[in-house]
């Protein structure tokens, strides 16, 4: 797949499957989404609901992290990767946790 298009598909998930004003009914959480080739995401999730963003270069240390290729990523957000085709870091229970979640608004 061409890295521009995973990079581009991962964006677009995350602003339209990933954003939603239903409140996150866990502990305020952040997750980065790093592509290897250059691209990285923040998932805020809290009493607000979710809410993704292009990573800032100042932000805090993450509740959790994942790390591959664009595509893997892009694969991995659409239910076609598992956790364990990505390099995890941080809380991996806040991915558990939003797979899961089924949202209401």
């Amino acid at each position: 797949m061409p890295v521009d298009l995973a990079i581009d598909g991962v964006a677009e998930f995350l602003d339209t499957c990933n954003s939603t004003p239903a409140a996150w009914a866990h502990e305020a959480a952040t997750i980065h989404y790093h592509a290897t080739e250059g691209r990285s995401w923040l998932l805020t999730l809290d009493g607000t609901g979710a809410w993704p963003a292009p990573l800032p270069h100042d932000a805090p240390p993450p509740s959790a992290s994942a790390t591959g290729t664009a595509e893997q990523l892009l694969l991995f957000v659409w239910g076609r990767r598992t956790l364990g085709d990505l390099k995890i870091e941080g809380d991996q229970q806040v991915f558990e946790r939003l797979i899961a979640w089924e949202p209401e608004e």
